[in-house]
C-alpha cells in the first residue's frame, strides 16, 4: 500500500468499523474486556455521579521508534489489572492496528523509518461511558499530534454507534501553524491532498445526501477507527439539534451584543427560552459565515480568514466589527439581521455546544484548546434524527439498559525524537532482537 493516505478511502484508514474479532484471532480481546471491566467498573461505580459519568482509567503510553523494541512506559498509569494482561492488551492492540493497516501505513513512511520521529501511542480504558450522553459534542481527540484513534467496545450486540463525519474544511490557522510545528511536513502534504479529494467527493453529492454517521452497530466487539484531522466525532446521543432561522436570529440579537464584552468566564451568548437552547454568539457567527454571500463572509476575506478561524476572541472581533451599534456608528443591527436571512435560506441548525478540534496538554509543546466550526454541520442531518434510526436506537437501548458502554481508546500520536516527553520519560530504545 503506497501513499496510503492517498488511498485511504478505499484502504479504509479514514474511517473505519466492524468486529475486532475479524481482525484479532480468538477470544484474547473477548477475555481481557472482561478481566478490565472485573478490575475497573466496581471503581467507577464507587465514585461521585458527576465523576462516574467521564471516568476513564489511563494504563499507559506506548512508545515506538523503527526497528527497536517497543516501550510500555506506565507513570502514573493504572495497572490494577496486571502487568501481565497489560502486555496482552498491547499485542492485541498491536495486531489490531497491523490488521486494519495503520501500522503498515506509519512503516511505509521516511519520517518514521529514518527515526526523526517515533511514535507514541495513549492506552485508555471507560469502564462505562453510558452516562456520558447529555449533549451532541463534535470534536477531535488531537492535542495537535494525532493520527489515528481507535475504540475497541466489549459489546455481546447491538450498540449505539459513534456519530462522526469527514471534516472536509482547512483547518484554522492557529491550528495549521501548531501542526507545522509538531508534525512531519509530508504527512500534513497527505492530509491536504486527502482533505481535498473527501471536499470533491463531497461536492459531486447533494447536500441532502450527506448525513452524519450514527445509528446502530450491529457488530459484537465492535470497533471504530479513524484519521482525528479528518474527523469530527461525537459520543452517541438522544438529543436533538435545534433549527435555527433568521427570526430566532433577530430575537437574539440584543442579548448577543449585550454579552459579547464578556472576557472573565466569558460566555458571548444567552438562554433562548421560546428555543429551549443555549444560542452561543460564536456558533451563531460561524455557522452564519458559511453563506457566501454574507456581509460576515466577505469581512474574513478581506482579511485572508475562514469561518473555521472564527474561534470565540475573532467572533467578539467581528461583531463589533460588523454588527454593534455604537455613537455614530449605525447599520450594524440591520446588517445582522440581512445576514441571518441570508443564512437562513438554506437549513440552519445548532448544537449549543463548542466544537473543539485540538485540546490543550501539558506534553505537548505549543498545544492549546483550539475551537472551530465544522465544516457543513450545520446544513447536514445527522442519521439519528431520522425516525427509522430512531426506533432501531430505542430497541437498542432497551436492551442495554444496565449494561456498561465500556471499550478501550487508544490515541496514535507522531513525536519528533527529540520531544521532551521522551526525556521526562527516560525512555530508551534498544534494537530488536
Amino acid at each position: 500500500m503506497t501513499e496510503a493516505i492517498e488511498h485511504a478511502i478505499n484502504e479504509k484508514i479514514v474511517i473505519d468499523s466492524g468486529s475486532v474479532t475479524t481482525l484479532v484471532k480468538g477470544d484474547r480481546w473477548p477475555d481481557l474486556a472482561k478481566t478490565m471491566k472485573a478490575t475497573y467498573l466496581p471503581i467507577q461505580q464507587r465514585q461521585e455521579p458527576k465523576i462516574q459519568a467521564g471516568f476513564v482509567v489511563s494504563l499507559c503510553t506506548v512508545y515506538y521508534a523503527y526497528g527497536q523494541q517497543r516501550v510500555i512506559h506506565t507513570g502514573q498509569g493504572d495497572i490494577l489489572m496486571g502487568k501481565d494482561n497489560l502486555e496482552k492488551l498491547i499485542d492485541v492492540l498491536e495486531e489490531f492496528m497491523e490488521q486494519n493497516g495503520q501500522w503498515t501505513y506509519i512503516k511505509q513512511q521516511k519520517w518514521y523509518t529514518s527515526r526523526e520521529y517515533v511514535i507514541g501511542i495513549d492506552v485508555n480504558y471507560y469502564p462505562d461511558r453510558s452516562g456520558f450522553t447529555t449533549f451532541i459534542a463534535f470534536h477531535k481527540d488531537t492535542d495537535g499530534n494525532n493520527i489515528f484513534v481507535n475504540l475497541i467496545f466489549d459489546n455481546d450486540g447491538p450498540i449505539e454507534a459513534t456519530e462522526w463525519f469527514a471534516d472536509v474544511g482547512e483547518p484554522s490557522k492557529q491550528r495549521k501553524k501548531l501542526q507545522e510545528q509538531l508534525l512531519p511536513d509530508a504527512y500534513l502534504k497527505q492530509l491536504d491532498r486527502t482533505r481535498a479529494a473527501l471536499r470533491s467527493e463531497m461536492a459531486s453529492k447533494d447536500i441532502d445526501e450527506i448525513r452524519v454517521a450514527g445509528g446502530v452497530s450491529p457488530y459484537a466487539y465492535t470497533y471504530v477507527s479513524w484519521l482525528d484531522d479528518l474527523i469530527w466525532h461525537s459520543t452517541p446521543n438522544g438529543n436533538k439539534r435545534s433549527e435555527y432561522s433568521a427570526a430566532d436570529a433577530v430575537r437574539a440579537y440584543d442579548e448577543l451584543d449585550r454579552t459579547v464584552d464578556r472576557t472573565v468566564d466569558p460566555v458571548f451568548g444567552f438562554g433562548d427560552e421560546k428555543l429551549n437552547a443555549v444560542v452561543l454568539g460564536w456558533e451563531i457567527l460561524g455557522t452564519m459565515a458559511e453563506s457566501k454571500d454574507t456581509e460576515l463572509y466577505r469581512w474574513l476575506k478581506e482579511r485572508g480568514l475562514e469561518k473555521q478561524d472564527l474561534g470565540f476572541a475573532m467572533s467578539q472581533l467581528a461583531w463589533k466589527a460588523l454588527y454593534r451599534e455604537s455613537g455614530a456608528k449605525t447599520g450594524g443591527r440591520e446588517r445582522f439581521f440581512q445576514d441571518a436571512t441570508t443564512r437562513a435560506l438554506f437549513p440552519w441548525r445548532i448544537t449549543q455546544r463548542y466544537s473543539e478540534a485540538n485540546t490543550a496538554d501539558e506534553r505537548t509543546p505549543g498545544s492549546t484548546t483550539i475551537r472551530e466550526t465544522p465544516a457543513l454541520l450545520s446544513r447536514i442531518r445527522r442519521s439519528n434524527s431520522f425516525k427509522d434510526v430512531q426506533a432501531e436506537l430505542e430497541k437498542v437501548r432497551k436492551a442495554n439498559v444496565g449494561k456498561a458502554r465500556a471499550f478501550a481508546r487508544t490515541w496514535v500520536r507522531i513525536l519528533r525524537s527529540d520531544n521532551p516527553e521522551l526525556t521526562e520519560h527516560r525512555i530508551v530504545f534498544v534494537p530488536k532482537t
